[in-house]
């Protein structure tokens, strides 16, 4: 690596902290460190796709009602739905539109649950892949609403 790199890094990954930097052996406090972040990037279309029919957009709302996401790390123990339910008891939180499901121009779906949190209207939102169901938040209500550990 070049000198300015191995100054920020650190021989063998030394001076890598976070969540992302893994010690290559784990017992060891002088491992060496790799970086090793897995994201899940949504590409524009490249050409043109089928519109995504009612029936999808009703998939995409169950896919996330029903999953059970992992927050900074930890999986929740209820479904997005349940969740949802919940939070819906308190007082000065109410259900607006409810759950609403749109597609985007790059084939994914971006589902939301629209609520008045106190007498400001709120979207918790997130987006879904429907061709591998995978599920993520987008928005803070999003992560809010994703996590509860009892």
């Amino acid at each position: 690596q070049p000198a300015s790199t191995l100054e920020l890094v650190g021989r063998n990954g030394a001076l890598l902290t976070g969540p992302y930097a893994k010690r290559l052996d784990p017992e060891l406090t002088d491992s060496h460190r790799v970086f090793n972040p897995q994201y899940t990037c949504i590409i524009p279309i490249l050409c043109s796709t089928t519109a995504r029919s009612q029936s999808d957009l009703d998939r995409a709302i169950k896919l996330v009602q029903s999953s059970m996401l992992v927050v900074n790390e930890v999986e929740s123990q209820m479904s997005i739905s349940d969740i949802v339910n919940f939070y819906m008891q308190f007082p000065n939180t109410s259900k607006k539109d409810g759950w609403i499901a749109k597609a985007n121009v790059n084939g994914s779906v971006k589902v939301l649950f629209s609520f008045w949190n106190g007498d400001i209207l709120a979207n918790a939102e997130w987006i879904v892949i429907l061709d591998n169901s995978v599920v993520k938040y987008a928005n803070w209500y999003g992560k809010y609403m994703s996590k509860m550990i009892t």
